[in-house]
Formats: structure tokens, sequence, C-alpha cells
């Protein structure tokens, strides 16, 4: 590889990569990056975003991959789901947030793909997430509240979770 070609750097995240159902890397034709959320080593990029200042963009590429990649069809599922890990960004993602640093205890929120989800914890608790609003245009995060309080747009942590409660995603379609 020539070192014109070994690295690029990103001086700027105004545009979306496009996304590229299985390929990798960066199109051919443009040399654009791609986003290919049908491999596992890509399925924390749609929350680097969030991260970066820019939840907007999360929930733009979050949506993007559930409409085109993830299908109720039995070839509905883009890539292979190895150890289950396509499955788990869907349910995380459909929740609202995802664990970019799976060690960490913290989940990046992105834009929840589901009305109304419970998960049912130990010692009969329950963790309720609710996206008040969203349809097809409103997939953009207004506010969050934990339990009636609002919270940071950014991350949620796993003893949050695990305590139980409400967490409510108001949800707009203007960014």
């Amino acid at each position: 590889m020539n070192s014109s070609s070994s690295a690029r750097t990103i001086t700027g995240i105004s545009s979306i990569p496009r996304i590229s159902a299985c390929a990798e890397g960066t199109s051919r034709a443009t040399g654009a990056p791609l986003l290919t959320p049908g491999n596992e080593p890509s399925h924390h990029i749609a929350y680097l975003y969030t991260i970066a200042g820019h939840p907007e963009k999360t929930a733009e590429v979050v949506r993007d991959v559930f409409d085109l990649l993830y299908k109720p069809t039995p070839d509905g599922l883009c890539g292979n789901d190895d150890c289950g890990q396509m499955s788990a960004w869907y349910m995380f993602s459909a929740f609202g947030f995802y664990p970019v640093n799976p060690i960490s205890g913290t989940y990046v929120f992105g834009a929840p793909q589901l009305h109304e989800a419970t998960l049912h914890l130990p010692g009969g608790k329950t963790f309720t997430i609710k996206a008040d609003g969203m349809s097809e245009t409103a997939k953009y995060v207004k506010s969050v509240s934990l339990n009636g309080e609002a919270i940071d747009l950014k991350t949620l942590t796993y003893d949050q979770i695990m305590a139980g409660g409400e967490l409510v995603y108001q949800m707009t379609d203007a960014i």
C-alpha cells in the first residue's frame, strides 16, 4: 500500500457514510467511506456521531440500517449472526441505545425503533422504554427522561437500567 492510500484523515462529520449492506472499506467509485453494518466491527460506528455531539446523525444512520438491512424474511438479516451479534445490535438499537464500549457499563443513545418495550429484570423489577411520538418522520430524539427526570442525551448506565424504571424518549421530526 502506498503512503497516499494507507491512511485517510477525517476532518469533520458533515456527511454520513453511505450504507453498504455487506461490503467493507471505501467505495471504489468515489473513495468515500462505507458504513458496513452487516459486519460486527462496524456496529458501533453509527453511535460515534452521538459521542461527537451529533445524535441526529446517529438517528438517521440507525433508521436507515433498520429500513434497508433488517427484514422479516428468511434472508432479512445482512451478515452472519455468529454468536448473536447482529441480533444484539438490532435489539439494543431498537431500544435506543448501544454499548459502544461493552466493558464500560455505559450505553450511548441512538434513537429507538420500537414504540414501547419492557425488560424483565432480576428481583421482579422492570425497565420500560417508550418512544413518545415516534413515526416514520419523527425519528429524532428531542429529550430523554428516566423515571420522570430529564437526563443527558448521550449516555445511560447499566446501573440505571438494572435499578428498573421507565425511560421515555420524546421524539420529533425536527433536527
